[in-house]
């Protein structure tokens, strides 16, 4: 090879071929070949003193296609724990790796007393049992699944990287503990005595890498902010340790003159240096970004060692590639990538040689407009003070907790007393940070929302930044060459969301739920419901898959949210949509409960625009689309003090969305009694070519009178797979069966999003 810097080509050449076996998983055997050809062509030119370039280029390639097949693969072994998922309950023992929250990974040893291999995710009520503890329990072991809506997360292949295919979900009382692991180490249940206040949970995360119990508001705060890499171990911490040892190896080895007259107090002071990281990485557990932090300082530390350091764009790229043939899935790791644009941006912009301070305000600028379109893609925020309270925060607690709480790690074998003193230093320390974040995160505008980037965009954004800094020839063709195709993509997102002429209604694939989105013609958006689970704190729906979905789609704005009751599986979804995003009506019938007036508190807060639901109009034309409240009547509530079936399943909000011939009828969780009402209220303006089934498919709802009036051609079902309700009922699918309707479920098929417009109705999963 004759490059400049070789091993950037044989990166990229790498990452392409993890991509590529990412994505088109299964051809192994056409690797193995090409490895062959190309390992026995490059053997040629070497013995021929030969140079090549396409040959390394294409044996990289294949080797890492190669590399990702083992964690993309679906070839098992026969007692693979995956092959025991069913509905059967079934009794379990295994060895707790690791846990977060209410959740831990178990290496599974036995199912039903058969032996067994690989890994499960178990999901409890309160956690009581530490990492090196081996269980018993019983439950139901499913297959871990996607939400599977348009440019959402594929948590099944994020699991797959980890080696976890299944999980399930254990009560407290069908759980118990056979073996204390004794040799757990110490130091955890060291600190586990100094309290759990914010201070307290957020050194524990830092020091060893525990951030169970840092309370989501506090990390929704650091995210404001801009500093929420400082909460988990990564290359922060670890040049923060590298970089300590370093200088103070540096003060001793400048005033030994066996080094001075050598030169090697630098080399010296890398080598050493390498010791303390691992030895941290160590205690802290071993995390997959520790170790990459690590592999990354080492090789830096070990450039200074060989006199190296004048290639660091080469050193990070070698770093890069060692990291990916020891784990492959690094590549889609966020913090592997927010590491690299981060230290790639300090290398590639302009800071070197401006005193301390300009030079520090430039490396915090670099970092924040290196990382900003992997921020938007995963947590779609700007932190307009991330600039500031990098400068500030980050320091308070990178260069005084972070070395003390080490201080204390190192000291607790010596003496407990000592190693107390410096927690207790830093948490007051920690204290003064988490006051700084809280004014942080409070001023107005300190943060926006943003929509998610395309990888086009991004790769955009990037060519745009590297051909300002260092195309040195035709800089201008190329940066308008770019600026033209931004410009052609900017085009097509808003015809599509602005001058489309087309009715498009997306049923989200939201588990056990109802979340419908509507864009009408020339932009106009609505939300019917936004799914959710029972409790917010476990798995936001609203946040994970409502707000991604909408993002994904260059969403905003919600002119109208529908909630047709105020149940968890339609209301909670909606919390997060309210409060992150610019709604400015929200409809319903203004029944329910302390989880329904929360969510009122929040639309008056936001000033959006609720009518009180007897004054609500009926009708309305939006855009060519016709909107039609059909239930309950206005008197439903007087109605509810004697008639005792009017629950607030019966009592939702039934609309009827019309443009042009094709029609579709929500009519949330009504069952028997209120199909019945409907049926003598609206009679035949009930027909629809669409009906979304009434409660999920329940036995109790889809009776044979209202089918008869409502007509459909199509029915969706909206609901969890697998779930706990058994929806749908055997006996609602035959009846639809019976009638020839198409059956259309979000459990089995994701997403399900239609087209209407003059020349009819059209759809897609």
């Amino acid at each position: 090879m004759s490059y400049a810097r070789p091993v950037i080509p044989l990166l990229i050449a790498f990452i392409f071929g993890i991509a590529s076996g990412n994505i088109s998983p299964g051809y192994q055997i056409y690797s193995f070949a090409v490895i062959l050809i190309s390992s026995g062509y490059l053997f040629f030119l070497f013995k021929n003193n030969q140079n090549g370039i396409s040959s390394p280029i294409i044996l990289f390639f294949s080797l890492g296609y190669l590399a990702i097949q083992p964690w993309v693969s679906e070839v098992f072994p026969s007692n693979h724990v995956v092959n025991f998922a069913g509905e059967k309950e079934q009794t379990i023992i295994g060895i707790i790796e690791s846990y977060n929250r209410s959740r831990f990974v178990v290496k599974v040893e036995k199912i039903n007393s058969i032996s067994v291999t690989g890994k499960m995710q178990i999901t409890v009520n309160e956690m009581k049992f530490f990492e090196g503890d081996r269980v018993l329990f019983s439950g139901k072991i499913k297959k871990i699944k996607n939400f599977r809506n348009p440019g959402g997360f594929d948590y099944v292949k994020y699991m797959a990287f980890k080696n976890i295919r299944v999980s399930a979900y254990v009560s407290n009382k069908k759980i118990k503990l056979i073996e204390k692991n004794n040799r757990s180490f110490s130091y955890r249940n060291f600190m586990d005595g100094i309290g759990n206040g914010d201070a307290e949970n957020i050194f524990k995360s830092l020091i060893i890498g525990d951030t169970s119990c840092v309370s989501t508001d506090l990390w929704n705060k650091f995210n404001k902010t801009g500093i929420s890499h400082i909460l988990s171990i990564s290359g922060f911490h670890i040049s923060i340790v590298a970089g300590t040892f370093f200088l103070f190896l540096k003060f001793i080895f400048e005033r030994i003159d066996y080094f001075l007259w050598n030169a090697l107090v630098k080399k010296a002071c890398a080598l050493i240096a390498i010791i303390p990281v691992w030895i941290y990485i160590f205690l802290s557990g071993m995390s997959d970004p520790s170790i990459r932090s690590g592999i990354m300082i080492t090789i830096f530390l070990i450039g200074l060692l060989l006199e190296k350091d004048h290639e660091p764009i080469n050193t990070l790229a070698f770093a890069a590639i060692i990291i990916l043939i020891t784990y492959p899935p690094s590549l889609f790791s966020i913090s592997f990538q927010l590491s690299f644009a981060a230290v790639f941006s300090i290398l590639l912009l302009p800071y070197k040689q401006k005193g301390i301070l300009i030079s520090s305000l430039l490396i915090t600028l670099s970092v924040t407009i290196g990382t900003l379109p992997i921020i938007m893609l995963y947590f779609n925020q700007i932190s307009f003070i991330s600039f500031i309270s990098n400068l500030i925060i980050a320091p308070i607690i990178g260069f005084t907790v972070i070395p003390m709480g080490l201080i204390s790690l190192f000291l607790y074998p010596v003496s407990l007393t000592l190693s107390g003193l410096f927690i207790k230093m830093s948490i007051v320390i920690l204290n003064i940070g988490i006051y700084f974040v809280d004014a942080f995160a409070n001023i107005p505008f300190a943060y926006i929302t943003t929509i998610t980037p395309s990888y086009i965009e991004i790769f955009l954004y990037y060519a745009f930044i590297l051909a300002v800094f260092k195309c040195k020839t035709r800089r201008f063709i190329v940066i308008g060459v770019i600026l033209l195709i931004f410009t052609c993509d900017v085009s097509y997102w808003c015809y599509n969301r602005f001058y489309n002429k087309n009715l498009k209604i997306t049923f989200i694939d939201v588990g056990q739920g109802n979340a419908a989105l509507l864009e009408f013609p020339e932009g106009y958006t609505m939300l019917i419901d936004g799914g959710g689970f029972y409790d917010n704190s476990i798995f936001d729906v609203g946040a994970n898959i409502v707000a991604k979905f909408l993002w994904q789609k260059k969403i905003q704005t919600i002119d109208t949210i529908i909630l047709t009751h105020a149940n968890s599986d339609h209301l909670n979804g909606l919390f997060y949509i309210a409060e992150n995003f610019n709604v400015k009506n929200f409809w319903s019938n203004g029944e329910g409960e302390k989880q329904y007036d929360l969510f009122v508190d929040i639309i008056k807060k936001k000033g959006i625009y609720h009518p009180n639901y007897k004054e609500l109009p009926r009708e309305h034309i939006i855009n060519g689309v016709k909107i039609e409240i059909l239930y309950p009547s206005k008197d439903f509530i007087e109605k509810k003090q004697v008639e005792k079936w009017r629950d607030i399943n019966n009592n939702s909000l039934v609309t009827k969305i019309s443009f042009g011939s094709t029609s579709f009828l929500f009519p949330g969780d009504i069952t028997e009694k209120a199909e019945e009402e409907i049926v003598n209220l609206q009679d035949n303006n009930l027909k629809s070519t669409v009906l979304i089934a009434p409660h999920h498919g329940s036995k109790t709802s889809s009776t044979e009178f209202f089918l008869n009036y409502v007509q459909p051609q199509i029915v969706i079902i909206s609901l969890g797979y697998q779930n706990y309700f058994k929806f749908p009922h055997a006996s609602v699918i035959g009846l639809y069966n019976k009638r020839d309707y198409k059956i259309l479920r979000t459990d089995l098929y994701g997403a399900i999003e239609f087209t209407v417009n003059e020349k009819g109705v059209t759809y897609v999963f």
